[in-house]
């Protein structure tokens, strides 16, 4: 066996063991909340262990400048080297919207009330305001998919994607990678308005959905946010002693260039 077979090889192994659990004493955890809670983090865990260091993983709301929030997001792959860390306690943590590169979804099984949820959590994601940085990259990640008697589960997902995704108001936006782990398939979306790629493995599908995600957000721009200037400052006036008296500081710096000024 080559060594770059391996590569494939371990990260099988790595999904084998994820559905072993989804499958195995999963099951057993009493309520369905913390069932997901359990599958979130075992994602988490698994995309903090394989992505290069530069990509935080940690799971909260992003915020914008304007006061726009995200939904609560299960996975938000963020710039570790510059986002300021606003922590709220170990497992949840508030992120600027400028130090995001994407949001991982995980789902139990994808079906139509948590299609929906993904195309909600999608489109709260591309109001955010990012200045000229583009969009955060929205991906999936289920489990296992609903079986219809009628279409293959990959094309049963495709087409309620986009049915969800059509309303009176327009198409909204799709995120653009969706995993099914079990039954090994993957949907590329955001190609064209009406286009999608479906895309079937018997094996190798966990490596070559990280492989794609990698891809994808290593083309997201990011930057260290202006946190107080954008974030803290608001409305207020910082008030500083100038020549003995009390002045906004917006009005102190007006000053200050006329005073360079009359120099000149």
């Amino acid at each position: 066996m080559t060594f770059s077979k391996k590569v494939s090889v371990l990260f099988d192994d790595i999904a084998n063991n994820m559905l072993q659990s989804f499958e195995g004493w999963d099951k057993h955890i009493p309520q369905d909340g913390e069932k997901g809670g359990v599958r979130e983090r075992r994602v988490r865990d698994f995309l903090a262990k394989h992505l290069p260091s530069k990509y935080g993983v940690a799971s909260g709301h992003i915020i914008d400048k304007r006061g726009a929030t995200s939904l609560q997001e299960d996975i938000v792959i963020f710039d570790r080297f510059n986002c300021p860390v606003l922590e709220i306690d170990p497992y949840y943590q508030v992120f600027p919207c400028e130090s995001v590169y994407a949001t991982v979804e995980v789902k139990s099984t994808l079906d139509a009330r948590k299609i929906e949820e993904c195309i909600e959590h999608t489109g709260q994601l591309r109001k955010l305001n990012r200045g000229g940085l583009g969009h955060i990259e929205s991906f999936v990640f289920a489990y296992d998919s609903y079986e219809s008697s009628e279409k293959p589960p990959p094309v049963w997902a495709s087409d309620k994607f986009k049915e969800k995704a059509s309303s009176e108001a327009g198409q909204r936006p799709m995120p653009s990678i969706v995993l099914c782990l079990k039954q090994q398939f993957m949907l590329h979306f955001g190609l064209a308005e009406d286009d999608y790629i479906v895309d079937a493995l018997e094996s190798g599908i966990l490596l070559y959905y990280c492989d794609h995600l990698l891809s994808r957000i290593s083309q997201v721009e990011t930057s260290s946010p202006l946190l107080f200037t954008d974030y803290g400052w608001g409305e207020n006036d910082i008030m500083r002693y100038y020549e003995g008296k009390l002045i906004p500081i917006k009005k102190l710096r007006v000053k200050r260039i006329l005073l360079n000024r009359t120099k000149v």
